[in-house]
């Protein structure tokens, strides 16, 4: 059974993330089940936020890798419809940089602005999962 086709999760945060739609969050190692805005190029996404929140512990939409649909994720540059989205150090997405992979463009755009984007499920993730399937297979060819 279908549950949803785009998962915007609620999370807490203890920053003021109301000016920050579009933008990649990440896990808040100092608060447990909190996001924040990434503050690394490299950091592991959580998602991006699709409904900012205003003031402390307040929570925030989250739309997290994986799932169907498109979100907006606001540009740090200048990008082409299909470019590859990578994460910049200040939580916006560039195209075919050198931070992690956050998802594919749908639109053209330039800085500051918002445009549609599918997200993308981190690599490892695929990984792993191949991995353990593989193992599966392994142990029902033996049997």
């Amino acid at each position: 059974m279908k549950v949803r086709d785009l998962a915007i999760l609620s999370f807490p945060t203890s920053e003021d993330l109301s000016d920050n739609d579009g933008y990649v969050v990440i896990a808040d190692g100092a608060t447990a089940g909190n996001v924040k805005l990434a503050n690394s190029a490299t950091a592991k996404v959580a998602g991006v936020i699709t409904t900012p929140a205003d003031g402390d512990e307040d929570n925030v939409g989250v739309a997290v890798p994986g799932f169907g649909g498109t979100v907006r994720c606001k540009l740090g540059g200048t990008v082409a419809a299909f470019d590859t989205l990578t994460l910049m150090a200040d939580g916006t997405v560039e195209a075919n940089g050198t931070g992690t992979v956050v998802g594919k463009a749908m639109e053209s755009g330039v800085a500051e602005e918002l445009v549609e984007a599918t997200l993308a499920v981190e690599q490892s993730a695929i990984i792993a999962t191949v991995a353990a399937l593989d193992a599966r297979v392994v142990v029902l060819e033996a049997v």
